[in-house]
């Protein structure tokens, strides 16, 4: 490139710009600054929360955004549940849902139906048979890997105690998702994850339950309402940035 005057990298935190699974392995980020420097000219990122990997650098200035105010209601699920409330959301949530006009968004980013298949007597937790990572349930019946994709069929009793006490724990898309046209029959719902993956929105649904898939799909509309379900599980992520990706992925 000649005359190259400015290099502008566009949602910087996107996890898609890491290139790791195959050869050659980079980070669109880096080689932007590489190629900005190289031609001498200005970096630009633009991010509604920046990483602190690109905030650190030497010689870099973050420029605030205006952005309009939004109403937040933070609710302590533990409360709902001493309540009596043992939905997927809660009542002031429901509420909400139920007052709004305009299209809303319920974001988990987790499939399936269950997350684990647990004994009450003795704990023991169906994992994976190639790689032990816990089994999700899904809607069809499978119980699917979602590290390597294998699939299996549950026990009828535990294998370790050979009690007959299994039960179904966490939430997943998919019972957001029939939770949903259960409390909302007159409105029309959309599951967006890999296992959907439709690529375009088509239509503008009244409720859309998705993964961060929805970040790759086109056609979205401007939601009036976001519901995030299970957020706090983002925080405890192994991962050390698993804190501020929590607060980019709200934020995005």
């Amino acid at each position: 490139a000649q005359h190259l005057h400015a290099v502008c990298f566009d949602t910087e935190t996107d996890p898609n710009h890491r290139h790791s699974d195959q050869n050659p392995r980079y980070h669109a980020r880096t080689v932007a600054t590489f190629l900005a420097r190289a031609h001498n000219a200005v970096f630009v990122a633009s991010d509604a929360i920046p990483s602190l990997t690109l905030v650190q650098q030497k010689g870099v200035q973050v420029v605030p955004h205006s952005k309009e105010q939004r109403t937040r209601i933070v609710v302590n699920m533990q409360h709902e549940r001493a309540a009596g409330n043992f939905a997927p959301v809660a009542d002031a949530v429901l509420s909400v849902l139920k007052e709004q006009k305009g299209p809303a968004l319920v974001f988990l980013n987790q499939k399936g139906t269950a997350r684990v298949l647990r004994c009450s007597d003795c704990l023991w937790t169906f994992v994976c048979p190639t790689c032990t990572a816990p089994l999700v349930f899904h809607a069809n019946g499978n119980y699917r890997c979602h590290r390597c994709r294998t699939t299996a069929h549950a026990p009828v009793s535990c294998p370790v105690c050979h009690g007959t006490t299994l039960k179904h724990l966490g939430i997943g898309t998919e019972k957001i998702e029939r939770f949903c046209r259960l409390t909302f029959p007159d409105r029309t719902t959309v599951r967006l994850d890999r296992d959907a993956e439709p690529s375009t929105l088509h239509g503008t649904p009244d409720l859309t339950v998705a993964t961060e898939k929805i970040l790759t799909t086109r056609n979205v509309p401007a939601f009036s309402t976001i519901v995030f379900v299970a957020l706090d599980q983002l925080l405890h992520r192994p991962d050390y940035r698993a804190q501020e990706n929590a607060l980019q992925l709200a934020e995005r």
